[in-house]
């Protein structure tokens, strides 16, 4: 639940995608883990917000159960980052600037 909740933070803090940066931020929950599970862990974190309906917990599987308020909180960044996107959907991440080139 902590690492969710520091996680949830550094998403907030960093935006989604910036793992490395998150990791930077020095979360003891979340220091431990790669970039890479943190990329995952957020994944599966907005399948589960983007459910229609939260799953109902197994009885003794208080331990998964994810609190109403964090699956919010990962719609609301969500949202604030398709918001950011650009209209094709893609990221400018990895391109070099194209100043001072003449387009076709």
């Amino acid at each position: 639940a902590v690492r969710r909740r520091q996680m949830e933070e550094g998403v907030a803090q960093c935006g989604g995608g910036k793992w490395a940066d998150i990791k930077k931020l020095g979360f003891p929950a979340i220091e431990s883990r790669s970039a890479v599970d943190l990329k995952d862990k957020w994944r599966n974190l907005l399948r589960i917000a983007m459910l229609p309906s939260p799953p109902a917990p197994k009885s003794g599987d208080k331990k998964r159960e994810i609190p109403a308020s964090l699956l919010n909180r990962v719609r609301e960044l969500a949202a604030r980052a398709a918001k950011n996107r650009p209209p094709d959907g893609r990221s400018n991440r990895g391109r070099g600037s194209r100043m001072g080139h003449d387009s076709p």
